[in-house]
Formats: C-alpha cells, structure tokens, sequence
C-alpha cells in the first residue's frame, strides 16, 4: 500500500511537471521563439553535464584516497614532535635541580642561613603562584634568588666602605639627639596647656607623602642593588609598587 502511494506521488509530480512545461512549449512555439527554448535547454544541460565529466576525469585519474594513512602520518609525526618537546624539557629539568652556588658574602654560616631563608621566602611567597602561571618556575625561581643574592652582595660592598665610627658616633647620635629635641618641645607646649606640635618630616605630613617617599627609595634600591634589567620601566614600577606598598608601607 505504501508504495503504491509513493508511486502514486511520483505520477502526480511527473504529471504536474509536464502540465508546466506545456505551456512554456506553447507559449515560445507561437511567438516564434522554440529554437530559444531549445537553445536554453541545451546550454543548462551542457553546463551541468560539464561539471559532472570533469569530476568524473578527476576522481578516476587521481590516486586513491587514503585517509586512514594519512591521519596516522600525522599522529606519528606529532607523537615525535611531542617526545621531542619533552626530551627537551626533562634536560632542562634536571639542570635546574643541581645545587647553585653562590658566591662568598659574610661567612659559610651566615651566608647558608640567608640562603635557607630566601629558599623559604620564595617557596612560601613566590612559589604558591607562580609554578600556575609560568613553565619551568623553578628556573625563574632560581634567577631570582641569584638576582637577590647580587643585591645583597652590593649592599655589603658598599656598606663596608662606610665609616662606620662616624656613622654611629655622628650621625646616628645626631638623628636621636634631634628626634628626643622635638619631644621635648612638644611636652613643654603640653605642660604651658598650648596643644602640642611634634615637628615631623615633610614625607611624614600625609599617608600620601609617606607613599611617595617609599616609592623613591625603592626606586634608589631597584638602580642601585638590582641589576640593570630590573631597571626597565615595567619591571621598575611593578617592583616599586610590591616593596613600597606591600612591604615597607605596611612594617613600618
């Protein structure tokens, strides 16, 4: 029954085809243009025919196609790009687990008791995140504490060329003197029932002041105890902004 139905359908189609195309037959027939008809026919069906035998030529003279082949190829050569990238890798892995020496500063002592301490430092505030954003972090992790290790060093020399009889007998007898001074004086104005005025540093005046000024000497810690690629605009200003607002600003 179904498909008597479908035949059914098909005849309704084909009849309903041909009951179109009469039409257009007769209405070229009496105006004199059948040969146009013709000649549309003829030009639509050579362009569709056309099409069909070139593409026929083409899958008939090109060679099989092999997609499996291919799709194997393929892996292999990105399993040994893979195996390459990775044999790299662990190279690189195993030369940053040897020890790091690091030159003599105070004395073996002391020098392994910062070292324990930076290695902490880093682990506990610098590791946490920054083996999540970058690869191979404990190389990073180790040029840092080398760059560190540099500025302590510098630090040493040019401490060690202070004078350091005048320094405590001079200045910083002076500097106590001074501030004990401005005690003083604002306890006399507070005994005479004046309100009392402790003279303070203009960087002290404002929390805003403060800042700049801590921003400064980290600049003047950056150019003086860093090497010179910290010195760089972006990395200057993002380590000022960690040792002024993060570190001094806040233990001071």
């Amino acid at each position: 029954m179904f498909i008597v139905m479908q035949l059914e359908s098909k005849f309704n189609m084909m009849w309903s085809g041909i009951l179109y195309i009469l039409p257009i037959i007769g209405f070229f027939y009496w105006n004199n243009l059948l040969w146009c008809y013709l000649f549309g026919i003829l030009t639509i069906s050579c362009f569709f025919l056309g099409c069909l035998i070139v593409m026929l030529i083409n899958i008939a003279l090109s060679p099989k196609h092999q997609t499996g082949a291919t799709a194997m190829k393929t892996i292999a050569e990105m399993d040994a790009f893979h195996n390459l990238l990775m044999k790299g890798y662990v190279i690189k892995a195993t030369n940053t687990k040897k020890y790091v020496k690091y030159p003599l500063v105070f004395t073996r002592m002391v020098d392994g008791a910062l070292q324990n301490l930076l290695d902490l430092v880093f682990q506990d505030f610098v590791g946490l995140w920054l083996d999540e954003l970058a690869f191979n972090s404990e190389q990073i992790i180790n040029n840092m504490k080398q760059d560190i290790w540099g500025a302590i060093q510098t630090l040493h020399d040019r401490l060690s060329k202070v004078d350091h009889t005048k320094l405590v007998v001079c200045s910083i007898v002076n500097k106590i003197t001074f501030h004990f001074e401005k005690i003083r004086i604002a306890q006399t104005a507070s005994a005479q029932g004046d309100d009392p005025v402790f003279i303070l540093s203009t960087h002290l005046m404002s929390p805003t002041a403060e800042l700049d000024y801590l921003k400064k000497v980290s600049e003047l810690y950056i150019l003086l105890l860093l090497p010179p690629c910290y010195s760089l605009a972006p990395m200057k200003y993002l380590l000022r902004e960690i040792l002024a607002c993060k570190s001094k600003y806040v233990y001071i």
